[in-house]
């Protein structure tokens, strides 16, 4: 029997009403899980995890080793002892005789956040050129920290510099020092470098540190960086990049880089607080200019006379450089090299360096006796004429002298 056209229509009507329906059902239902996941599960913190606005703030690390057995030590500790390892990335340049010499190999945790250059031993040119190619894995970090390649670090050390660097009363704020030496276990006084000398070798100025007691936010002004500790905003490598032409250079690596930071704006200072320790003294270790005896002098003046031309110390331009070319890797134009000298109180042409008078002195305290001992101390020492003391004496007291190799 033949349906008309409005049965038909009414067939239609109620199939789709049907399918309406289970829809309608459907998405009810839906919704109510929805509600029900929503008001139990994802109102606990294990659930639900905000998604942050902001990536983490990374730090690249630059080491630079030569034939060093504690390389790889100080590599994993590095690691190990970062609040937050994933932010931490590595610029290693591993200058090796043998495998067990190298800083890192394949298989060790944290691999992939180690960038490395590997030179034979009898190619290495040095610690300046070899920071210099540490330099160059620089992948677009938020901040800069250099270190030697035989250091130990303090517990939550990024955190730490981070924090540190927050601190600093400076836009363009360097923090640098010669760190406490490794064994050093009780003392927490940080030191400064502050006091200077000419090394009569290098004919340059070179400067020593000393220790004091700081509070954090108590940052000392330095003229001075050293190369075993250094940190600051990862700006600074494009703006005071390492110059690849010094090779064999030793002593004067940090005046130079010193006097480059400074005049080209970057304000320095010591740490408020010690992040690592250096292993000083090293006699037993393998050394470049122990290898290389008669491989690393001429290239060493050569570098020395580079330095001093730049430092405005009467020499003449190296062998085909001329000031344009040498701008790149000179001073800055923020402030004048004279002015550097002054405040770093050396006279580089009467050969002068009197920078403990103003850096070192302000820090020095002097300790008064326990009241209760003094009564004691009375009655046991005779009363003795007060004698004038100068500064030198004063200072000899507390000088804290680092050696950096």
């Amino acid at each position: 029997m033949k349906r008309g056209p409005s049965c038909l229509n009414e067939e239609i009507c109620r199939i789709l009403g049907s399918l309406l329906l289970l829809v309608a059902v459907g998405l009810t239902a839906s919704s109510w899980l929805m509600l029900a996941f929503l008001q139990t599960e994802c109102n606990h913190p294990e659930c639900f995890q905000p998604v942050s606005e902001e990536p983490p703030l990374t730090i690249f690390v630059s080491i630079a080793s030569y034939r060093d057995p504690e390389c790889k030590t100080t590599m994993q500790e590095m690691f190990a002892k970062a609040a937050n390892p994933h932010r931490v990335f590595a610029g290693s340049v591993q200058q090796i005789y043998e495998f067990h010499e190298a800083c890192w190999h394949t298989g060790l945790p944290w691999g992939d956040h180690v960038r490395s250059i590997t030179v034979p031993f009898a190619d290495a040119k040095g610690p300046t050129n070899a920071r210099h190619m540490a330099a160059s894995l620089y992948r677009g970090e938020d901040y800069f920290m250099q270190i030697d390649s035989h250091t130990t670090f303090i517990q939550d050390w990024d955190n730490a510099i981070i924090a540190m660097l927050d601190r600093c009363p400076s836009d363009k704020c360097f923090i640098s020092h010669y760190p406490p030496a490794h064994n050093d276990t009780d003392s927490v006084q940080v030191p400064i470098l502050c006091k200077s000398h000419f090394d009569e070798g290098a004919k340059m100025p070179s400067f020593e540190a000393m220790s004091f007691d700081f509070k954090l936010g108590e940052f000392a002004d330095s003229p001075f960086v050293g190369a075993g500790f250094q940190l600051s905003s990862a700006d600074v490598l494009l703006d005071v990049p390492f110059d690849p032409k010094l090779d064999m250079m030793f002593v004067g690596e940090e005046i130079l880089y010193s006097a480059r930071l400074w005049t080209k704006g970057w304000d320095l200072f010591a740490p408020d607080l010690n992040i690592v320790k250096h292993h000083y003294n090293r006699v037993e270790t393998p050394n470049i200019y122990r290898d290389r005896t008669e491989e690393w002098y001429y290239p060493q003046q050569e570098s020395n006379k580079r330095a001093r031309y730049m430092l405005g110390m009467n020499e003449t331009a190296p062998e085909g450089e001329t000031e344009s070319s040498l701008k790149y890797y000179g001073m800055g134009d923020v402030r004048s090299l004279d002015a550097y000298w002054e405040y770093a109180q050396i006279d580089v042409k009467e050969r002068v360096a009197n920078s403990a008078e103003k850096f070192c002195k302000k820090h020095v305290k002097k300790r008064e006796p326990d009241p209760e001992e003094r009564p004691k101390q009375a009655a046991k020492q005779p009363p003795q004429k007060k004698e004038s003391r100068s500064l030198r004496s004063m200072l000899s007291a507390h000088i804290f002298r680092h050696r950096r190799r």
